[in-house]
């Protein structure tokens, strides 16, 4: 007995052509930090182990093997089908994200007034404390209405 497929884009004016499928390779858990205070470096370096593992090899094989079969799917019912956009797609905003969170970019496009040295943080800061200590006051701060 032959199985039938049935696909539905959930749009009524037109047929789906085309999908880009992703991978769940290279996939990590993700961690975060409840407390605003200093992190041990070895407690850094645990969490990474335990987000690395998060995703052991053989679910990683089962999702791509789901993935397969989706893109089986895809293409009985007469849609295009492409992977390779997806990888190509990732490494453009890879390179984006990269590039564009460099503090010599943000430099460029004159987001910030200068780059400081963290060894300097601390002068950067008592001089600005120090001009704004010595600013006139021009008018009174009004905070107009304030909604909560």
């Amino acid at each position: 007995m032959k199985k039938h497929f049935y696909l539905n884009s959930h749009n009524e004016w037109d047929k789906l052509q085309e999908v880009i499928v992703g991978t769940s390779k290279n996939s990590t858990g993700c961690f975060f930090w409840k407390k605003n205070k200093k992190i041990n470096e070895s407690k850094i370096k645990k969490a990474l182990k335990i987000a690395k593992q998060a995703y052991p090899k053989w679910y990683i094989d089962e999702v791509e093997e789901d993935l397969s079969d989706l893109c089986s799917i895809f293409k009985k019912s007469g849609v295009k089908v492409d992977k390779k956009k997806e990888i190509a797609l990732r490494e453009k905003i890879d390179k984006n994200y990269e590039n564009k969170t460099d503090i010599m970019y943000a430099a460029s496009q004159l987001w910030i007034d200068a780059v400081i040295d963290p060894a300097e943080t601390r002068s950067w800061i008592s001089m600005g404390i120090d001009m704004a200590n010595h600013a006139p006051i021009t008018e009174k701060f009004n905070m107009g209405i304030l909604q909560v």
